[in-house]
């Protein structure tokens, strides 16, 4: 469990921190240049919800692991963020640790509200998510042909 909660602190700082500038760049610019250029930060809150999914696959023959990751990072996700509104996925990789190597999902939800529109108590998909999954099949078609993969995964609630 600490293994994941590290890993989605790890995320949510990473993506709060968002690109950096060359250092020559980033030399010349004045304190308050500098803040001109600073992203908001991702704010969590009482109330959102965590889903923390851990990947296990195989790649097909011929596949790169790059291939794979490049696929979710640029297809998947934002294809899911389409079509799931209220929520934002994150691609994890394992870089050292326990699940060094490990890929992982980080899914933001806005609320509980959100979760339920999308899926029930046993984790399969509502009406609405059915038809939102179904809008994703060609991004989880070419997913499917680069790895066989299986997920288990917990919903955290912020406090």
């Amino acid at each position: 469990m600490k293994k994941m909660i590290f890993i989605a602190t790890m995320v949510m700082l990473a993506t709060a921190c968002g690109p950096r500038q060359p250092a020559e760049q980033e030399a010349e610019q004045t304190p308050a240049e500098e803040a001109e250029h600073l992203p908001e930060p991702a704010v969590l809150q009482s109330g959102n919800l965590l889903g923390l999914h851990t990947i296990s696959y195989e790649l097909a023959t011929g596949v790169t692991l790059d291939e794979y990751l490049d696929l979710l990072k640029d297809e998947y996700a934002p294809a899911w963020e389409e079509h799931f509104p209220g929520t934002k996925g994150f691609i994890l990789r394992g870089r050292t640790g326990e699940c060094a190597g490990c890929i992982g999902f980080l899914f933001f939800i806005e609320s509980f509200e959100v979760r339920d529109k999308y899926w029930n108590d046993d984790g399969s998909f509502t009406e609405v998510g059915e038809a939102a999954n179904e809008k994703m099949q060609p991004v989880i078609e070419k997913r499917d042909k680069l790895a066989e993969h299986s997920t288990s995964y917990t919903d955290w609630l912020i406090q």
